[in-house]
């Protein structure tokens, strides 16, 4: 499968779980998508790294509640300078929620609240470039921000990050009346598993919800992801 070396400048280039259940999160994921999970290291606060054939594609680190956060899946996107990025984010309306923060030779985050109320981080590389596969099998394909306010999302990114963005249909302007907060969930892209497979899932602990474009897996603690099933060599939605 071909190496993904580094996202450009504000594209998503990391994704991470943050989860009060660890050892759930390793078993769903390892079960569904192959992945193997590191050491957690304790130099970096415990934090781990899920890997998908030995490379690396996606963070988790444990929410043992003290910051009064849900657990989430958060994505992080490519800047070359955290400090510059935070200074442009929160001069546009959004509120700094973690500071820049070197992490030893791997690189610097911070992360926002944008104004539309969604989590983001940012990750300037050092070490770390940030995941190695990207829109294969088993890796993340697609970042997706689910906004109870559009507009103030939209104008956010166009200015802060310079994203070009087109309207599919009016219907994305409508916020979903089940929406009870704003949330980014990390869609997945893997190869389309066994029937069965799926019917085991909410046996562990997981619930499926079923839509036209996609699947959506909730896992024990709560997060959402989205999957994309690929069939062969190309992509299907079901």
């Amino acid at each position: 499968m071909p190496a993904h070396d580094r996202s450009p400048n504000g594209a998503p280039c990391w994704v991470e779980l943050f989860t009060s259940d660890p050892d759930s999160a390793k078993a769903f994921y390892g079960g569904l998508l192959g992945w193997d999970a590191e050491e957690p290291d304790p130099e970096l606060g415990g934090y781990a790294n899920f890997t998908s054939g030995g490379v690396r594609v996606a963070g988790l680190m444990r929410n043992d509640g003290r910051q009064g956060a849900p657990d989430v899946w958060t994505t992080y996107l490519a800047v070359p300078d955290a400090a510059a990025a935070v200074e442009a984010s929160t001069a546009a309306g959004a509120q700094l929620h973690v500071p820049v923060m070197p992490v030893a030779d791997l690189g610097v985050m911070a992360a926002v609240t944008d104004p539309s109320g969604a989590f983001v981080g940012y990750w300037q590389p050092g070490t770390h470039e940030g995941y190695g596969r990207v829109a294969e099998v088993g890796a993340p394909c697609w970042h997706e921000l689910h906004t109870r306010d559009y507009a103030a999302a939209l104008g956010f990114y166009r200015t802060v990050h310079g994203w070009e963005t087109k309207e599919l249909s009016e219907a994305t302007r409508r916020p979903s009346p089940r929406s009870s907060a704003a949330r980014s969930p990390a869609i997945l892209k893997l190869r389309r598993p066994s029937s069965s497979s799926l019917r085991a899932l909410p046996e562990s602990g997981s619930s499926v919800i079923v839509s036209r474009a996609a699947r959506t897996l909730r896992f024990r603690p709560g997060c959402i992801v989205r999957i994309v099933f690929a069939t062969g060599s190309g992509t299907r939605s079901r």
